[in-house]
């Protein structure tokens, strides 16, 4: 604080002076201001010092009353800065000049908002260690919670492009910084987090997953956010639709936050959400949706709050701060600000509520008190998944005086991702670089030193384990349906792998003869299939609208019947190599007979034969060596399921194939096999995965790590030199004060 008078002044006096000078609504806390002055003054001016603190007290004082109560106190003349000693060195660089404040009411709000912007513009980031007791002196504090307050008294107009500009640039800004803290929260939640073994491990596992899943969709929204354009012009066209309709007013919308009687958590019940259900439809498109997303983003940071804030969460994230910080403070004030800054086109009905809520820091704290061992309200894991986990983390839990929740050994992906990932790409006869394009809503991260496994498992998991398995048996029934009706879609122009490499055992001649006579009007019809049934899932299936329950649940099923259609062609292409393999190897190493009829086989289907060969050699050295490789790099590491599931379909194909007289009636019937196989897999890889990681967490760390790798890209491609954008804010609006004068 700087005040100079023509006299000297107490300590106490230039407070209230200070207080006067910005034009601050009163407070409760700052009352003692007013107290001390009156205890130290001689009583000559007790009645300008009461008619003073009488306009303070009113809900809407009295600019007049006030500044002509302080003028017979102080004098008019006072030259005043703003200052904050707790951000002194970044607001005593940032902020304007000193200067004259002996002015009009509306021009004094019109001077302070400029430099509460600036303030807010400066100290995203320092809202975290601004402490509760120093609420009554922080001019920080005071700018974000007050700024509203000034903007109305001041009479800006988001038409005037210095003040469309600036605002603009303090919602990206603080969105930036907003979204750096969000990033540091998420490396939090997906690090190795230690906690004593007195802790209940399954909760503290839960809690560390609800606040990976919680910190998602404001990632996203402040990502969208910080690259929207005009967004004062929008919300500027939007305040001035509803103002036009007169109805708005006539309809006695109740202003109680949860009006309809809903919606009792913290995070949810937005002052403006039933204004938003009765009114977004009137403004343009795109003035709805960044209301829309501004409101959300508010809910999403009080959401973020309510997962983090839970013990014992919260005391290791307070460990690896800076002592005495408080992360609930910036994400609470953050929330306020976007959510007053998407309530402009209501700010009217606005006028007399405090449209922020300054109570969340206190609600959310709160919960710190709450028993330990009690179960958090989980919003994607039901009770009876929950109790088994805990079952199953006491069974295998050792004794030791701590645990890890995502341990650092975590270093690659799921074995069982890299399979898919590898039949995906070697699945016709089409480029490889055409197929090697994951959909990604599983795709792994190209970064296996910072991932944790079975990205895959969480996308298919996401719902539960009871939904997944209704998701696998319908498709495999559906998959069996294709394989009756249809065997041909989404395969290779071969199929019937078991029969031909019976065939290739005991006549190779006959295999390669059988295999070699094919039209090639129909390899460019499986081709262009095969195209389409992949480019028709991968469309469907990359983005569907989760919020539509029912197409949801179509594109998860049509996304595992695809996935076991092409384990199916992957299989058969295996097995098809394996056998022109093997005939190969008896033509060559018989007699003259054998030689002869691979002579007259290349001679009659020359390009055919080498077309065929071709494609086994390729696919030999692009798919089948490298994922054999891989499975043993993986059992190395300490996940053998690959190599356990290669090993048994190895096994299981030589048993038929060697004792095919007693398993005749298997071959013949082999589809009702295949069912049962894919049935069973599907059981023992869901029961191992749960037995794994029976909370998904390891999914989940996986996941997060992998969005805040691209918001971080996405965040460093937007970044603006902001010290050069507000002194050129600052520089527009001194030329605009000039003019004025």
């Amino acid at each position: 604080m700087a005040i100079k008078t023509k006299a000297d002044v107490s300590p106490s006096e230039s407070a209230l002076l200070w207080l006067a000078v910005v034009q601050r609504p009163f407070r409760a806390r700052e009352l003692w201001l007013a107290a001390h002055l009156e205890q130290s003054w001689n009583g000559n001016d007790s009645a300008s010092l009461e008619k003073l603190q009488v306009s303070f007290k009113a809900q809407r004082y009295n600019d007049d009353q006030a500044l002509s109560a302080l003028h017979q106190l102080v004098g008019k003349d006072v030259l005043g800065s703003f200052s904050d000693p707790l951000d002194s060195s970044v607001i005593y660089v940032d902020l304007p000049e000193p200067g004259i404040r002996n002015v009009p009411s509306q021009e004094s709000h019109y001077h302070v908002l400029h430099s509460l912007l600036s303030i807010c513009f400066v100290t995203v980031m320092n809202l975290a260690r601004i402490q509760k007791d120093t609420a009554a002196t922080s001019l920080t504090l005071y700018a974000w919670t007050h700024w509203k307050t000034h903007f109305e008294m001041s009479g800006v107009d988001l038409k005037d492009e210095h003040w469309a500009g600036m605002l603009e640039r303090l919602v990206v800004k603080i969105c930036h910084d907003a979204l750096e803290f969000l990033i540091e929260l998420n490396n939090f939640v997906t690090e190795p987090i230690t906690l004593s073994v007195m802790e209940d491990q399954s909760r503290c596992i839960a809690l560390v997953r609800e606040a990976q899943e919680a910190l998602e969709g404001p990632m996203e929204l402040l990502s969208s956010l910080a690259a929207t354009k005009e967004m004062a012009k929008k919300l500027q066209g939007s305040r001035e639709i509803f103002e036009t309709f007169s109805f708005a007013r006539q309809k006695g919308f109740s202003l109680s936050r949860n009006p309809d009687g809903k919606g009792k958590e913290m995070d949810s019940g937005i002052l403006v959400d039933h204004y938003l259900h009765q009114t977004l439809s009137l403004f343009e498109k795109e003035a709805a949706h960044t209301i829309r997303q501004l409101v959300d983003v508010a809910r999403g940071l009080r959401g973020v709050s309510a997962a983090i804030v839970q013990t014992p969460l919260y005391e290791q994230l307070l460990k690896d701060n800076v002592e005495n910080a408080s992360p609930l403070a910036l994400l609470a004030k953050v929330a306020d600000f976007l959510e007053t800054v998407g309530t402009f086109p209501y700010w009217e009905k606005f006028s007399f509520i405090e449209t922020s809520n300054p109570d969340t820091t206190l609600k959310t704290q709160s919960t710190l008190a709450r028993d330990a061992a009690s179960l958090p309200s989980l919003k994607t894991i039901s009770p009876l998944r929950y109790c088994l986990a805990r079952l199953v983390y006491k069974t295998r839990s050792l004794p030791s005086a701590t645990f890890i929740i995502n341990p650092p050994n975590l270093t690659r992906p799921s074995s069982f991702s890299h399979f898919l990932t590898s039949i995906n790409s070697f699945n016709s006869f089409l480029p490889a670089s055409f197929y090697n394009k994951p959909l990604p809503s599983i795709e792994p991260t190209n970064n296996p030193a910072k991932t944790s496994p079975s990205i895959l498992n969480q996308s298919l998991l996401s719902s539960g384990y009871r939904i997944t398995l209704f998701y696998s048996l319908s498709a495999i029934i559906l998959n069996h349906i294709r394989t009756i009706f249809t065997p041909w879609l989404g395969q290779s122009i071969w199929f019937n792998p078991l029969s031909n490499l019976r065939l290739a055992i005991t006549n190779p001649e006959i295999f390669l003869d059988n295999v070699s006579d094919f039209p090639w009007l129909w390899v460019v019809f499986i081709d262009i299939q095969k195209l389409l049934w992949d480019s028709t899932v991968r469309r469907v299936c990359t983005r569907p609208d989760l919020s539509r329950r029912r197409l949801s649940d179509v594109c998860r099923i049509l996304y595992f019947t695809w996935v076991f259609s092409v384990i199916d062609l992957w299989f058969s292409r295996v097995v098809y190599t394996t056998a022109w393999w093997i005939a190969m190897r008896k033509l060559l190493g018989g007699y003259d007979a054998e030689h002869i009829a691979l002579r007259n086989l290349m001679a009659e289907n020359r390009v055919k034969f080498l077309f065929f060969g071709f494609n086994t050699v390729w696919y030999t050295t692009s798919s089948i060596i490298p994922l054999g490789w891989s499975s043993l790099e993986f059992a190395t590491g300490g996940q053998p399921g690959l190599l356990i599931l290669l090993i048994g379909l190895t096994g299981g194909v030589v048993a038929v194939i060697k004792y095919r007289s007693t398993f005749y009636i298997a071959l013949e019937i082999s589809g009702m096999f295949v069912f049962m196989g894919f049935l069973f897999s599907t059981v023992t890889i869901l029961g191992v995965e749960f037995w794994t990681d029976p909370l998904g967490i390891e999914g989940s760390t996986a996941m997060a790590r992998t969005r805040g790798g691209k918001v971080k890209r996405v965040l460093d491609g937007q970044r603006i030199d902001w010290k050069k954008s507000i002194d050129g804010l600052k520089k527009k609006m001194h030329v605009k004060k000039a003019k004025n004068c």
